[in-house]
């Protein structure tokens, strides 16, 4: 029996596992080993390609406000890399909501209490708040991610 030790191991080859290795090599460590339970990298990102279809298994675009990772991806992709302007919505008790959460749309569509305790968790709990994280984005990436 062969056995391999690698310096480092990355669990995923999507983009976050990806952009980890590729941050590791910038650094000089080149002895990787990534695993993924798919054939092909790219994780909910990715194409799958049947009988000469593509089918889209996940987002393909990305939202960030780190400079640092926009430019990882504009470095690395270069001319592949497509800006584009989206509306994202989050339905929600009957309401749609501006993805990323806007404070004052929750305020106005919620009924007085749970609006009061969602827009009072923005400003205690950095990316977006406590509560409204909980009711409005749990709810979604439930729906998206099971």
């Amino acid at each position: 029996m062969f056995t391999k030790f690698y310096e480092c191991c990355i669990l995923g080859a999507g983009p976050a596992g990806l952009g980890a290795a590729l941050k590791l090599v910038t650094h000089g460590i080149t002895d990787i080993l990534i695993i993924d339970r798919n054939k092909v990298a790219g994780g909910l990102a990715r194409t799958e390609v049947r009988d000469g279809a593509r089918f889209d298994l996940g987002p393909h675009r990305f939202f960030t406000r780190s400079g640092e990772v926009n430019k990882l991806w504009h470095d690395n992709l270069g001319a592949e890399f497509k800006s584009i302007s989206r509306l994202t919505r989050v339905f929600y008790k009957n309401n749609y909501f501006e993805y990323p959460i806007r404070p004052f749309e929750v305020l106005a569509k919620l009924d007085f209490l749970e609006s009061l305790g969602a827009i009072t968790s923005f400003f205690f709990f950095p990316g977006g708040g406590k509560k409204t994280a909980c009711h409005i984005r749990g709810l979604y990436n439930t729906e998206v991610w099971t």
